[in-house]
């Protein structure tokens, strides 16, 4: 049974691996995936070597690090939204085309399908990540010392973080149409990436903005705390421990949560 299930993910993974890939944003993301290389490498490289002040030779490493947080922060969040965005409606085309009726005729069971095409926006999404934080962890590590295992964590806390939104996109496609679930998921954004940043700089939350840092998906936090050890000279307050496992429990979570509520779900006729 369990052979049987895996094989069943396996094909129905590449075939939602190859719908994400026939979406037409992806030559956007391309686009803007050259632009996002480039300025690493002219980051980088502008850090790179050491200043004279005081007659006293003082290197640039530690302010090229330095630029590692705005610079990883923003590429997860633009992978994180990605991911939102290709899932949105990633289940839904094919409810209502009627191709998912078609394939739930035959022994697949939901679970399956629906892990299935999760995984294909992840997939695509995932790909780009590696290649770009892979990229950007080996220029930091070369330019600027960089040891690379916190550039390993910022990658997977990229991959968490963009696993949670594709879960949660594809939830609330079930019931609001596309646009409905873009404007609503970055209406939630907000606040939760404010509350993070208040957190991280050591601003004491209380109440309802406390609660958002806590519970929410910690989709700014997990990735500045993983790369803060190329930063220690920055103050940068949280637990990094605390913050994945938050991570993990909101992975594990939303994907479960999207199984429960795809198997309760009537489907079109």
């Amino acid at each position: 049974m369990r052979a049987y299930f895996l094989r069943n993910l396996r094909l129905l993974t590449v075939d939602a691996v190859r719908d994400a890939l026939r979406r037409r944003i992806l030559f956007a993301v391309l686009l803007v995936c050259f632009f996002a290389v480039f300025a690493l490498d002219q980051c980088t490289a502008f850090w790179n070597g050491s200043i004279i002040a005081q007659g006293q030779r003082v290197p640039l490493e530690h302010f090229g690090r330095a630029a590692a947080l705005p610079i990883f922060s923003i590429l997860s969040l633009a992978l994180t939204l990605l991911a939102a965005l290709l899932a949105s409606d990633e289940l839904t085309r094919p409810l209502e085309s009627g191709a998912a009726n078609l394939i739930l005729a035959r022994p697949v069971g939901r679970a399956s399908y629906v892990l299935a095409r999760l995984l294909g926006p992840l997939v695509v999404t995932w790909v780009i990540a590696v290649l770009l934080f892979g990229i950007g962890t080996a220029l930091f590590a070369q330019r600027q010392n960089a040891p690379p295992l916190p550039g390993l964590f910022t990658a997977l806390a990229c991959a968490g973080c963009t696993a949670v939104a594709a879960a949660l996109a594809m939830i609330l496609a079930l019931w609001l149409s596309r646009f409905g679930t873009i404007a609503l998921g970055a209406a939630a954004l907000c606040p939760i990436l404010y509350a993070n940043a208040a957190a991280l700089i050591g601003f004491e939350l209380k109440g309802s903005w406390a609660l958002v840092n806590k519970l929410a998906p910690p989709f700014l936090s997990s990735v500045v705390l993983a790369v803060a050890p190329w930063v220690p000279d920055i103050p940068i307050y949280g637990n990094p421990q605390m913050v994945a496992a938050q991570l993990i429990a909101w992975v594990v979570g939303s994907v479960l949560c999207l199984i429960i509520v795809f198997r309760r779900t009537e489907l079109p006729h």
